[in-house]
């Protein structure tokens, strides 16, 4: 059983790698489950939301208009459309929120660091070395 290294996790998050991130807490959680899913993020949208967002504004933040138009439609919108148990009932009103075409798109900045270790320490609690 893996266990998910919280420094490591930060250190990412740090680097805002966000593509590294999810991939390390996907291959920590999906080996800690006794039935692996392909796409973890089907059960827990808002797990990966909160690094997809980050990628989101990181985007707009250097200008890469289309490039996010073009990962929210792939990455972000995606997410709502799911039929996992662990569903925030504010999910599908978050992803609107995000739609770069929003010209009034003010983005709500919140520690990834500790909304990942929150939500971790809730849905596996067993995964924290």
């Amino acid at each position: 059983m893996k266990v998910l290294d919280m420094d490591r996790a930060k250190t990412l998050i740090k680097e805002q790698d966000w593509d590294a991130v999810e991939g390390y807490i996907s291959s920590i959680l999906c080996d800690n489950q006794e039935h692996c899913v392909d796409d973890f993020a089907r059960l827990h949208p808002a797990l990966y939301l909160m690094f997809r967002e980050e990628k989101l504004f990181q985007l707009l933040a250097e200008n890469k208009i289309d490039e996010a138009h073009i990962f929210y439609q792939h990455s972000i919108v995606s997410l709502e459309d799911r039929d996992g148990i662990f569903l925030p009932v504010d999910l599908g009103v978050r992803i609107k929120n995000l739609d770069p075409s929003n010209s009034s798109l003010d983005p709500i900045r919140r520690s990834t660091q500790e909304e990942l270790s929150h939500y971790v320490k809730l849905y596996f609690p067993k995964s924290i070395g």
